[in-house]
């Protein structure tokens, strides 16, 4: 192969290793964002009954909530964005190439050097005896790393583990809410409206068939439904 046929061949498996490898760390953000998100819709509404009857203690809970978030949506979203997208593609297969380079005793930095001496002396005009040495040890450098796997310095474990870490937690939330649906609704309005009074909680009545008119003497099924969060027993009272 000519020289710059390895060099796009080694771009290649580099930028394979760096979507790979980006994969796995979206993965593990993921796991850590369920995490996270679990935990609020877990501990939020339980703290919310504690602190509902202070209007000073449900604001301090709700800004603390959102606050946490913000924070992990920060942390695990933006913020490896914004990193990606100021960090220079060649700082990175460099920076990718002594890694890989330095997962092996026998390569070390040589492959990094080799690649950057290459790019380095590919820009320049003349210097025949430089270019020369460039291409001599990314030639070397090929020969040692091209029957390497690059996916081996892939951290797998970690993403694993947050992943059904996430996953084991958001199952515990739903089993939660699912056997406590009211206390947990209850809680959460606490928490996204601290200014509302908890002890006023929403009441819908439906009544049917609604405004008719009936023959005196007629028979009319009147039926209500009442939907409430609270736990106490509601009457009925109607007038002719």
């Amino acid at each position: 192969m000519s020289l710059p046929e390895i060099y796009l061949d080694l771009m290649r498996r580099l930028r394979e290793l760096s979507r790979n490898e980006t994969q796995q760390q979206w993965l593990a953000r993921v796991g850590i964002f369920l995490l996270a998100l679990s935990v609020f819709a877990l501990f939020m509404p339980v703290l919310a009954h504690g602190v509902a009857q202070s209007e000073t203690f449900r604001w301090t809970l709700t800004l603390c909530g959102l606050a946490a978030l913000g924070y992990a949506l920060w942390r695990f979203l933006a913020l490896p964005i914004i990193r990606a997208w100021r960090q220079s593609k060649e700082a990175e297969h460099i920076t990718l190439a002594l890694r890989v380079g330095n997962a092996h005793e026998n390569l070390r930095d040589r492959f990094a050097n080799a690649l950057q001496v290459y790019e380095e002396t590919s820009r320049e005009t003349g210097g025949e005896i430089r270019h020369a040495l460039a291409g001599a040890a990314l030639q070397n450098a090929y020969e040692e790393v091209q029957p390497l796997d690059f996916n081996t310095i892939i951290d797998r474990k970690t993403p694993r583990q947050r992943i059904l870490g996430g996953l084991a937690a958001l199952l515990l939330c739903a089993l939660v809410w699912g056997f406590a649906p009211n206390y947990m609704v209850a809680g959460l309005q606490v928490v996204l409206a601290p200014q509302r009074d908890p002890n006023q909680q929403k009441l819908n009545l439906t009544v049917t068939p609604g405004d008719v008119e009936i023959v005196k003497g007629q028979d009319l099924r009147v039926s209500a439904t009442i939907e409430t969060l609270a736990d106490a027993n509601a009457n009925l009272e109607w007038r002719f």
